[in-house]
């Protein structure tokens, strides 16, 4: 979100799970925040944008949630850019649906290796350059011990977390 910002986007929408993690994107820079364990928050989102839809969505979670970020994009040209699964399932496509709407689907990480490496070191020094002036500030929830690593595992599970979680030696 605070990169969107930083390059222009319009309207910044978070999708989270919850108050502390809505709190967090507002705190990003999110314009928008809809919670996605309510049934209508694809529709929150098209509301928010005129009924158009989000122009990219990126997804992280996959399965359900996934699915519902796909139905919140904008029909002739959205995108959308999938780079995990934390539900343990990935998004299902419908390759039909996607060629219907005139969606673009991609995976972002796809995207960052095909790049040549120059413009990925010229990408990660805008980052670092953007994290050096307070543009680009990471959130840590929190840090745990090697030994505890169980412990950050049960954190990330039960989606307890708002922000990175940290192991140290």
């Amino acid at each position: 979100m605070q990169r969107a910002k930083a390059a222009g986007a319009g309207t910044v929408i978070g999708a989270v799970g919850g108050p502390a993690k809505a709190a967090a994107a507002a705190g990003f820079g999110a314009d928008v925040v809809v919670d996605y364990t309510a049934d209508d928050w694809a529709a929150q989102v098209k509301q928010a944008t005129g009924g158009r839809g989000a122009d990219i969505a990126l997804d992280a979670i996959g399965g359900a949630i996934g699915a519902k970020a796909l139905e919140a994009i904008a029909n002739g040209g959205g995108k959308f850019g999938l780079y995990g699964f934390t539900s343990g399932d990935w998004v299902p496509l419908d390759a039909h649906q996607i060629g219907r709407r005139g969606l673009t689907v991609v995976g972002v990480l796809g995207i960052t290796f095909a790049k040549p490496v120059e413009e990925q070191r010229a990408d990660v020094r805008r980052a670092l350059e953007a994290a050096a002036v307070g543009q680009l500030v990471p959130r840590v929830h929190g840090t745990f011990p090697l030994d505890k690593a169980a412990d950050a595992h049960t954190a990330l599970e039960g989606r307890a977390s708002v922000g990175a979680i940290l192991l140290t030696p």
